[in-house]
């Protein structure tokens, strides 16, 4: 018989949502800061556009990593995925969070170097899911072959898209 105490709060589903809407939010602010006109001031319907953009994105990167688990992974290969796919997020979201802090209270979040340091923790955060990436797909005899049809169809051409978007939205 289970207990009710069996399982943890960082396996929840309601954390997981609750992570994945304040990195989604996370991202959406670093968009519109890159692509944030400084003479003007904050609008909250254009951040909400970006929000739902990059609320989109989640969804379809989501619906894409389902399809593509058939072909590369087992279940549970995908559930470790998904499950590093959100710890990274969220990793990378948090240290962004306490940068947008830290650059709000010395008054540089107007400056370029806002939008630097975002790059600079969003590149981290990618490198390290590509890593986490290499480590399952080295189970794989061609490995090369899979690693470059699923980084080409789910993480770099998705983001290029979005990079698109957030240009034409800007």
């Amino acid at each position: 018989r289970n207990s009710i105490f069996s399982k943890t709060s960082i396996d929840s589903l309601e954390q997981k949502v609750y992570f994945l809407i304040f990195t989604i939010l996370i991202f959406s602010f670093e968009g519109y800061l890159l692509f944030y006109d400084y003479q003007h001031a904050f609008v909250w319907q254009r951040y909400l556009t970006f929000v739902v953009v990059v609320g989109v994105f989640y969804i379809v990167k989501f619906v894409l990593a389902k399809i593509l688990s058939f072909v590369f992974f087992d279940k549970s290969v995908l559930k470790q995925l998904i499950d590093s796919y959100i710890s990274i997020g969220m990793l990378t979201s948090i240290l962004y969070y306490l940068s947008i802090l830290v650059l709000l209270y010395t008054k540089l979040l107007h400056s370029p170097m806002a939008s630097t340091v975002g790059l600079i923790i969003l590149s981290i955060g990618i490198m390290l899911f590509t890593i986490r990436l290499i480590q399952f797909f080295l189970h794989k005899v061609v490995v090369s072959l899979y690693l470059m049809l699923y980084l080409c169809t789910l993480e770099i051409l998705p983001v290029i898209v979005l990079l698109q978007v957030f240009q034409l939205l800007a």
